[in-house]
């Protein structure tokens, strides 16, 4: 039995992406495969060109770490990669390990998670609005940034 993590995303969402983490490939060599058969980034994050210049990148809910593996592959960024699935952060550090990426990621809640160093960048994707409270989510989201960084969060009203 896996433990209980205490979040602000209800306990039914938790439960279904445990059983079903989010863009799960078969294997993390399928899943490796298809970030390297087409880059993903600039269709999920039109500034894309613009991570060339970012130091540092945090994904809020990155599920299986698709987008975070992605970005730090095509733009060598460094990203922290974080979601409260320990099932999907496994596979996304097996799909770092195939891609040669150094990818960091961690099994946290988004409302409580505290970075080691401020991002430039918070990428959110398709997340806030499973927690019950989307606008704290993106409260904390730009609590993160260094001054002068960005947050995008994508695709947070359903």
């Amino acid at each position: 039995m896996q433990a209980q993590v205490k979040s602000a995303a209800r306990q039914d969402v938790l439960d279904f992406y445990r059983q079903l983490p989010f863009n799960y490939s078969a294997t993390p060599e399928q899943a490796a495969s298809s970030i390297k058969a087409e880059n993903p980034v600039p269709f999920i994050f039109p500034e894309a060109e613009s991570l060339y210049d970012v130091d540092a990148v945090v994904e809020m809910g990155c599920g299986t770490g698709w987008l975070s593996n992605a970005i730090n592959y095509y733009y060598g960024t460094r990203v922290t990669a974080v979601d409260f699935n320990q099932v999907a952060i496994d596979f996304g550090r097996e799909v770092a390990n195939v891609l040669g990426t150094d990818t960091k990621f961690c099994c946290h809640d988004l409302f409580s998670f505290e970075p080691e160093k401020s991002p430039e960048l918070v990428i959110s994707n398709g997340v806030l609005h499973h927690t019950d409270d989307c606008m704290g989510g993106i409260t904390k989201c730009i609590s993160l940034l260094s001054s002068g960084g960005g947050a995008t969060v994508h695709r947070f009203v359903s």
